[in-house]
């Protein structure tokens, strides 16, 4: 039987060494675009990036942890070494000489995935496209956190009414139309009945669905199509679907410009709303709409199921929604 104290642990020491791994990679990335803006602003200084020396430091750091070898692989740490050899390499082949259970905890690192953060030519190097798409998800992250933790706020700062009305907008509506948006805008409900409404619909001001929406939606920015998976804006990069999670790709299993098109006047959830609210509500829906007929509420800290049912059907409910918080995913 295995022992809980050590797994926990394990697990611990498993999300640290992702976190830094994760850090690292930003850190290099940020001072790589730096010392190639340095360069040209002027190519006869030295572009020194504090940003990137601290990362290669991290990541310096993890390797004489994760490494057997670690007193080969650290002389390599140098400016000049690093950007040459590693920098130029898949991000992946910077853990290539780590041992297994370190490769192990940074496999579902998003950057594991990325290509080479820099291109060298002679002695000269540059910023690469994979470079730059490590800092827009950062930058994503970030708006999109600020983005989730505004709305929620005001969500949780509003009657538990509003809170259940507008939490379920959100999970069912990623995409607005204009004239969604419109009728909103001008004091109208939706129209579009929701199969769980316990009443909430016939007690929301329409002041403050008028600011809720304003602060939840933006305008989708371009041609996209609509995600058979989570509803909202799917568009390609590359030869990539891309859309709010990595999961969504997977769902386009025929000719992409088939997809649904996004009216070029509607409006979607910003990204983080998606990312954070929306799309982890989507199973508490359905899970709500499996037990219709029982008491089933979304409440402001929790999800509170009454179930006037047998208690097999009690348990595996319960176990349902366990299983999902154990994901870290609620």
């Amino acid at each position: 039987m295995s022992d809980p104290i050590a797994a926990a642990e394990a697990a611990g020491k498993a999300r640290d060494i992702a976190n830094r791994f994760e850090t690292a990679v930003f850190l290099i990335a940020y001072g790589i675009a730096e010392k190639d803006g340095l360069y040209e602003a002027d190519p006869h200084r030295y572009p020194y990036s504090q940003a990137f020396r601290h990362g290669m430091n991290i990541l310096a750091a993890l390797c004489a942890e994760c490494s057997d070898d670690a007193e080969e692989l650290l002389p390599t740490f140098n400016e000049s070494d690093f950007i040459r050899n590693s920098a130029a390499s898949d991000v992946r082949e910077w853990t290539a000489r780590w041992r297994d259970e370190c490769r192990e905890a940074v496999e579902g690192c998003r950057s594991i995935e990325i290509g080479p953060l820099a291109s060298v030519d002679g002695d000269y190097f540059a910023a690469t496209s994979e470079c730059y798409e490590v800092l827009r998800f950062a930058e994503n992250d970030l708006l999109g956190g600020h983005q989730e933790r505004r709305v929620y706020e005001f969500l949780r700062a509003g009657t538990q009414e509003q809170y259940v009305y507008g939490r379920r907008m959100l999970i069912r509506h990623p995409l607005l139309t204009w004239n969604e948006y419109v009728r909103i805008k001008t004091g109208l409900a939706l129209g579009d009945p929701d199969p769980l409404d316990q009443g909430e619909a016939d007690t929301i001001d329409p002041v403050w669905l008028q600011e809720f929406v304003s602060m939840a939606y933006e305008p989708v920015p371009g041609a996209a199509k609509v995600c058979p998976n989570c509803g909202w804006t799917m568009t390609m990069r590359g030869k990539q679907p891309h859309c709010s999670s990595a999961t969504c790709a997977e769902a386009v299993t025929g000719d992409f410009d088939k997809l649904d098109s996004v009216a070029h006047d509607a409006f979607r959830l910003s990204r983080g709303v998606m990312h954070y609210i929306s799309s982890p509500g989507k199973l508490e829906l359905a899970i709500a709409e499996a037990l219709r007929g029982c008491m089933v509420q979304l409440y402001k800290n929790d999800m509170r199921v009454n179930l006037p049912a047998p208690l097999h059907l009690a348990e595996q409910v319960e176990e349902y929604i366990w299983d999902w918080e154990l994901t870290g995913r609620r």
